[in-house]
């Protein structure tokens, strides 16, 4: 997925943010990449 994308969905507030690593980066968990997965299969379904 898109960097872009991920941004995206953390502005929009449809992905919780990750644990901050450095000024720019984040980690995220299993939770987020589940997330992710339900955000697209939601937008594949009904647009």
């Amino acid at each position: 997925m898109p960097v872009a994308t991920v941004k995206y969905y953390l502005r929009e507030g449809l992905l919780p943010p990750g644990t901050p690593t450095s000024r720019t980066q984040a980690q995220y968990d299993e939770e987020h990449v589940r997330r992710l997965r339900l955000v697209r299969a939601l937008l594949d379904v009904g647009g």
